[in-house]
């Protein structure tokens, strides 16, 4: 009975990807800072410093 059991293998990959979602989520939550941090500075970079957030950029005419 023991042997049948451990031999079993149903739903071990949803296990496993269960445990891996599980581990980034928490390591999203320990560096949250830094993502956000790294982001903002991407997004500055791409768009420029003069795109705040909240305000919309109007093509100058």
């Amino acid at each position: 009975m023991w042997k049948e059991f451990w031999a079993e293998e149903d739903g071990v990959h949803t296990v496993e990807i269960i445990l891996i979602v599980a581990v980034l989520v928490c390591i999203a939550l320990i560096f949250r800072n830094a993502i956000i941090g790294f982001v903002q500075d991407a997004i500055a970079s791409v768009f420029g410093d003069e795109t705040k957030a909240g305000t919309s950029v109007t093509p100058a005419s």
